[in-house]
């Protein structure tokens, strides 16, 4: 766990535990998605935090069609504003999104300045078109990711102390196996569904995840429209 970062997990999920499908559109959602925007906002959470998938599914500008060219032998991080009032920092360790400018903003969200967290198998010329647009980033590792190094950059270099993790499944794994989720966060839509291949809130990369984390239930509150908020904290 980082000392300085609370990192919380916060996610909206259906009965089955997808994050994803046909559920959002269903009007019988229409009061978990409500109360899920709501309690983003009472989080207070410094930045936003999402997996490669879910960063090109909605927040960046298309895919960088040169990635990973390379490996690179040094690594620099590059800080483009450190004074921003949200931060959305995108894990892409093979540098594979591509923005317009260094500042996203969607979904009726305020701007955020976008960090990119990448390992060392990307191109120069990826390195050269983000600081072109504006865009900062971190180096996690020459390989794999090492996630407690991300959290302590993300302290130590913008001041972030507390961090939301909102997918997608894989995202939301990879911290939990490493034991640095402080609090979950989730929001329960009434709605089942039967639709295979889609992701759940926490998904395995590799055979090697398929351990357990437990968590403390800390509150379970009823919301509008049999919508349920489920708050865990880290055992």
């Amino acid at each position: 766990m980082s000392e300085s970062i609370h990192v919380i997990l916060h996610i909206l999920a259906d009965l089955n535990g997808r994050i994803d499908g046909p559920f959002f559109a269903d009007p019988h959602a229409t009061a978990a998605l409500g109360a899920y925007g709501r309690l983003r906002s009472e989080l207070k959470c410094d930045a936003a935090l999402y997996g490669q998938t879910t960063m090109a599914e909605g927040f960046c500008d298309g895919m960088y069609p040169h990635a990973h060219a390379e490996c690179l032998n040094h690594f620099e991080d590059h800080v483009a504003d450190d004074h921003a009032q949200n931060y959305l920092v995108s894990l892409d360790p093979l540098g594979t999104l591509d923005f317009d400018s260094g500042s996203v903003s969607k979904k009726g969200r305020p701007a955020a300045h976008v960090i990119q967290v990448l390992s060392g198998k990307v191109s120069r010329a990826y390195l050269d078109h983000l600081r072109a647009r504006g865009v900062s980033w971190i180096f996690g590792g020459s390989d794999e990711l090492d996630l407690q190094d991300v959290l302590e950059k993300l302290e130590s270099k913008w001041h972030i102390k507390r961090l939301m993790i909102a997918g997608g499944g894989k995202c939301d794994w990879s911290f939990a196996r490493k034991n640095l989720i402080d609090e979950l966060s989730i929001v329960v839509a009434p709605l089942a569904s039967a639709e295979n291949g889609t992701p759940s809130i926490f998904e395995a990369m590799r055979d090697d995840d398929l351990t357990c984390t437990a968590y403390q239930l800390v509150k379970a509150l009823p919301l509008e429209g049999d919508a349920l908020w489920l708050n865990y904290k880290k055992k």
